[in-house]
């Protein structure tokens, strides 16, 4: 069963909103500094294509 963004955006979905997330989950930890600018460690482009599950018999 598909769930989370998958269920609306496909396999495979992500969004800016998840990389936020992780994004400042790893500052906090101190692992990337504040300043970062983590919209260049990615691209929705190829993702959120509203892909189905494989659903096999």
């Amino acid at each position: 069963m598909t769930s989370g963004d998958a269920a609306t955006l496909g396999i495979g979905a992500m969004t800016g909103q998840r990389w936020q997330d992780f994004f400042q989950s790893m500052v906090t930890a101190g692992i990337y500094p504040p300043e970062t600018d983590f919209h260049q460690a990615y691209t929705l482009e190829f993702t959120n294509q509203g892909v189905p599950p494989r659903l096999d018999p």
